[in-house]
């Protein structure tokens, strides 16, 4: 089981630990219903640059996001990997940390998962990804 990480689990969400520019641990939710990869406003005005954007717009079930921003320049690393973003959308997720009843500082989406086959021991709390190397250009080992 070397190569699983903790996950854990809130609800039915499965944050996990994420440094972020080589800050934190935050947690990142796992997340198979989300597009692209999503990073909290605030975590992403503290690790670096960001700007409004008006040619994304990302609608959910609680409806549409008002604002959203690009944070340029993220370095992901979760379990075991690193993984270079050149820009990531940003918003303001404070609502959902207070949902959670815990600081969420990201999400982990389809851009990011599609990469990667993932195991999940819901009993141990235990998430393991393994990256395929011929499908997609290869996020870095640490």
């Amino acid at each position: 089981m070397k190569s699983f990480s903790q996950v854990y689990r809130i609800g039915h969400d499965l944050p996990l630990a994420t440094k972020v520019n080589d800050k934190g641990p935050v947690l990142f939710l796992i997340d198979t219903g989300a597009f692209s990869n999503l990073i909290a406003l605030d975590l992403a005005r503290t690790v670096g640059k960001v700007g409004v954007t008006d040619t994304a717009r990302i609608k959910g079930l609680s409806g549409e996001v008002k604002k959203v921003y690009r944070a340029q320049d993220v370095i992901l690393q979760f379990s075991g990997y690193r993984q270079r973003m050149n820009d990531m959308l940003s918003l303001d997720m404070s609502n959902m940390s207070n949902d959670a009843e815990t600081e969420i500082s990201g999400m982990y989406g389809f851009e990011m998962l599609q990469m990667l086959k993932i195991k999940i021991d819901y009993r141990d709390g235990l998430v393991a990804f393994k990256f395929d190397s011929k499908r997609f250009h290869s996020p870095s080992l640490l």
